[in-house]
């Protein structure tokens, strides 16, 4: 195996150091849930000056790798901070937590008209979320017959909508918003081998662990089969996060995993590992060719639909002329093609304009 070189940077505020000025070591779980990921550094010797520059809501920033290959770890604010002196040495403490301020303390009172979409919905409230989309691609859309009226905590709404109104997967992952099928992964097809830093002992680990369940209806065998994961451990690796989809090749496991959770550890001289906790994949969806992309301009001539799955039956149009913005992955779904503001469709229902 070729060498692993470390590699890390670390902005706090307007400062940023690498790990070659500033001996610092760091710890950054994450989970697939809408909680807010809260990160932990250790940085040793700071000048008086710069600690008492530390402010809470300061941004930071991680990059973490190895040289010729760093990636984003991390992206957040200060929540807490704390100085200690010990020996010769300041050590400080910093605990940051993604979009702390603006998801946690955000209000908000808004009403939406009647027959609105939650995809029209959702984007709105981002706006003044100020976060940057990653990924949008709701389960459903739920069309508000009655219009909504959007009154409480940012985060509170947005999860609201997101997780029970469009039964969608929704995340803060360095510094984007992701929302789109929980079955589905964010990032899809890296391999995780020996090779390609999985590490491996004599015993290699094969820890399994019962998660808390969804589906609190299910039997205690179902639940437990529901909740399966396995936990690994690889060279530290920024591309890894939750909700990905990855394939892992050893000696006692194999096959498509989606990470449930984990942790990125790093210090200059001690540990630089990622260790993840995994379940098996979802069967992947039959895949069919389709004539059509997002932005295509399309002739609607039909009904649309709350959801990709033909739930739900709105309005019938004629003649529409409208763009496509999103496609569901498994385009054997009942109407997989949504289109403007309006709703899901088939393919049956539109042509290129």
């Amino acid at each position: 195996m070729r060498q692993w070189m470390r590699s890390a940077t670390l902005q706090i505020g307007h400062n940023r150091y690498s790990m070659e000025d500033l001996f610092f070591e760091f710890e950054v779980p994450f989970e697939d849930s809408t909680q807010l990921p809260t990160a932990s550094f250790k940085i040793y010797n700071m000048t008086e000056a710069t600690r008492k520059g530390i402010k809470k809501n300061d941004v930071v920033v991680l990059n973490a790798g190895y040289e010729g290959d760093v990636g984003c770890v991390f992206v957040g604010a200060v929540d807490a901070c704390q100085h200690q002196h010990s020996g010769t040495e300041w050590i400080t403490t910093i605990h940051a937590t993604a979009a702390l301020e603006a998801w946690l303390s955000t209000q908000i009172n808004k009403t939406y008209t009647q027959k609105i979409l939650a995809s029209q919905i959702i984007p709105d409230l981002l706006n003044i979320f100020g976060i940057e989309v990653g990924i949008f691609e709701p389960v459903t859309d739920r069309i508000y017959e009655r219009g909504r009226v959007c009154k409480g905590k940012l985060k509170d709404v947005l999860t609201e909508i997101v997780c029970n109104d469009c039964k969608s997967r929704m995340i803060i992952r360095v510094g984007q918003l992701i929302i789109n099928n929980p079955a589905d992964g964010i990032s899809m097809g890296y391999i995780l081998t020996p090779s390609s830093g999985l590490l491996l002992s004599s015993n290699e680990i094969d820890e399994t662990v019962i998660a808390t369940p969804l589906n609190s209806q299910n039997s205690k065998t179902a639940k437990d089969e529901e909740g399966a994961t396995k936990t690994r451990e690889c060279l530290l690796n920024y591309h890894l996060g939750p909700g990905d989809q990855i394939i892992i090749e050893s000696e006692t496991l194999n096959g498509k995993f989606v990470v449930v959770k984990g942790k990125h550890t790093g210090s200059p001289t001690g540990q630089w590992k990622t260790v993840i906790e995994v379940k098996s994949a979802p069967p992947t969806p039959t895949v069919v060719s389709s004539d059509y992309k997002v932005g295509d301009q399309v002739i609607l001539n039909g009904p649309v639909f709350a959801d990709s799955y033909g739930n739900g039956q709105g309005r019938t149009f004629a003649g529409r002329r409208d763009t496509i913005t999103i496609i569901a992955p498994d385009l054997k779904r009942a109407r997989p093609y949504h289109i403007g503001a309006v709703g899901w469709v088939s393919a049956d229902e539109i042509t290129k304009a």
